[in-house]
């Protein structure tokens, strides 16, 4: 949610006006990030987002250069990454450190005065590698799903499982032996666990 503050809701909230003009109150302990705007500039809660939608910077030559340097703060992050720590800079840059893998939050960070540290090269590289695999591994989800709609199809022949991984195999058999139980005495375990994480996985209701 980004948003502007218009004033204190009570002692603990704020009322924030949102870039589609509705009023919300939020708990001070919710806000991530101030960046307080030049009146002049026209900066908006819209005008952040689009800033930071609009920004492809490369944040992996940011973290070449400071890998080293400890926590700095996201102004001087901010300077190095997009020549400038304006309102919309450093709400762009906040946003794009904050999605990386090459950055974390700084110890000393709060709302109005955030910071960042640069992961070293071996986390980074962990990360890298679980990024990878989760998107390959929701690519195979995806292509499993084609497959099934295709068989679904009148007179399309059936999904042929014996083409398919071991793993989708498995996940197939413990979901054929739950479904051999239904309305009947269940028991829980490792079976029932993987059945019910392949309809989860499959966007199907688990019943």
């Amino acid at each position: 949610l980004v948003g502007a503050v218009s004033e204190r809701d009570g002692k603990t909230k704020w009322k924030v006006t949102t870039a589609g003009g509705n009023t919300v109150s939020i708990a001070e302990k919710q806000v991530r990030l101030v960046v307080e705007p030049t009146p002049t500039k026209g900066v908006t809660p819209a005008s952040l987002e689009r800033a930071a939608e609009e920004c492809s910077a490369a944040v992996d030559e940011l973290w070449e250069m400071v890998v080293d340097e400890g926590e700095l703060p996201l102004a001087e992050l901010s300077e190095l990454l997009l020549g400038g720590a304006g309102a919309e800079q450093s709400f762009a840059t906040y946003r794009l450190l904050s999605s990386s893998i090459y950055f974390r939050l700084g110890k000393s960070a709060s709302a109005c005065s955030s910071s960042f540290t640069a992961r070293q090269a071996d986390e980074v590289s962990q990360l890298r590698a679980q990024a990878e695999a989760a998107a390959a591994a929701e690519l195979q989800v995806e292509e499993l799903k084609s497959r099934i709609a295709a068989a679904s199809k009148p007179g399309a022949p059936p999904l042929d499982l014996s083409s398919e991984s071991e793993a989708v195999r498995g996940e197939f058999a413990a979901l054929a032996r739950l479904g051999c139980r239904v309305g009947a005495e269940s028991e829980t375990g490792e079976t029932d666990r993987i059945a019910t994480a392949l309809l989860q996985k499959l966007g199907r209701k688990v019943t």
